[in-house]
């Protein structure tokens, strides 16, 4: 696939067009069925991994938010360095916008590079999952409410079941409306297996379980449209094949860039400013 990009970059204008027509082939919603499903598992199994090391990540804030947030208090550089890693990040992911905006795609080609070649795709994501989580873990703890990062568990056991979707019906291709069932059963199997061995549902836990049933659905949603059976204008990159982890990654960052800006906005606004330096429960 790199391979093809670096010839089409050297192609004149209507060369270049032609030869994007026959790339056409390679996009996953032309594929086969079968072969839209191997892929989607395959951007499943990352998903459910990045999602893992955000729930890993998440341990000590969950365990004891005062002292993880004190031990950051005397460590901030940390926090600054998520901070400017995410800043950036996500202003590259804006800028490749708007070069899109104005007709320009050399620097879609550059990001498209960068997420199908092994191993930079996993180490650019990997500082994605770590900032990203770090940042959100710390204002969470801060207002007492890190257990909520139980999201991160509760959307790999969602994404888990959907993968077990496509194995269990005979044609997953998503045309349907069933694949928006298997989060809401996964929450209340979720919420049937706390109240009888967790010793209860706590309000965290109860509002993680909500979380997870939603971003679910987002992933049922970004399934829909890497399949090609939901259209939606310019939401989507269409995927070739090979495009597996940049999809992972890119279904990570519809999932939690939706829980970073809404659920955060549960906390007044105001009332602490600096999470590291905010007392939990205040």
């Amino acid at each position: 696939m790199v391979d093809k990009m670096d010839r089409m970059e050297k192609m004149p204008l209507m060369e270049q067009r032609q030869f994007d027509e026959g790339l056409v082939n390679y996009m996953v919603k032309n594929q086969f069925t079968w072969k839209k499903v191997e892929f989607i598992r395959k951007t499943y199994g990352i998903l459910m991994l990045w999602l893992f090391i955000s729930f890993l990540i998440s341990i000590p804030f969950m365990n004891d938010q005062q002292g993880t947030i004190n031990w950051l208090s005397d460590h901030s550089w940390i926090l600054w360095l998520a901070t400017i890693v995410l800043f950036l990040q996500i202003a590259f992911y804006l800028t490749v916008l708007g070069f899109l905006a104005t007709g320009q795609n050399l620097l879609l080609l550059v990001y498209i590079k960068m997420l199908v070649a092994f191993p930079f795709n996993f180490v650019w994501t990997l500082f994605y999952v770590v900032s990203f989580t770090l940042v959100v873990d710390a204002a969470l703890a801060a207002f007492n409410f890190a257990r909520v990062c139980n999201v991160y568990l509760f959307t790999t056991f969602v994404v888990l079941a959907l993968t077990l979707y496509t194995y269990a019906i005979k044609t997953p291709d998503f045309k349907q409306l069933y694949g928006y069932l298997v989060p809401v059963a996964t929450g209340v199997f979720i919420w049937f297996c706390l109240r009888a061995f967790g010793g209860g549902c706590s309000l965290e836990n109860f509002v993680s379980i909500v979380l997870s049933i939603m971003l679910g659905w987002i992933v049922v949603f970004d399934t829909q449209l890497i399949f090609g059976t939901k259209t939606e204008r310019g939401r989507k990159y269409p995927y070739q094949v090979r495009m597996y982890a940049m999809a992972a990654y890119e279904m990570y960052f519809d999932l939690f860039i939706n829980f970073y800006l809404g659920a955060l906005n549960l906390f007044p606004a105001g009332e602490q400013d600096d999470p590291l330096t905010a007392e939990p429960g205040n």
